[in-house]
């Protein structure tokens, strides 16, 4: 869906909007849902990505892996992603 994103982002901008746009990102997979999160950003510097991590409904609800939930904090909280990369946020 990336490449529909960035035409639509292209097409908002084109009409003249210059205000923030919210993307959300279900993420199931660190590594993938990181990609996804980084070519989200590079479209727009005015792109919000909010990250849910996937929950299993059909077990206890909860985040199995806590990469996810280290990710999501990093991508959600705009200080954090803004101060240092994931790699470097994830080694802490």
């Amino acid at each position: 869906m990336i490449e529909p994103l960035s035409k639509a982002v292209k097409m908002l901008r084109q009409a003249g909007y210059n205000g923030e746009i919210f993307v959300y990102v279900l993420a199931q997979d660190p590594t993938e849902s990181l990609d996804r999160i980084q070519r989200i950003l590079a479209i727009d510097k005015k792109i919000t990505p909010y990250c849910q991590p996937f929950r299993n409904l059909d077990g206890d609800g909860k985040v199995t892996d806590h990469n996810l939930e280290r990710l999501a904090r990093w991508c959600n909280k705009v200080w954090i992603r803004k101060s240092c990369k994931f790699e470097e946020y994830n080694r802490k």
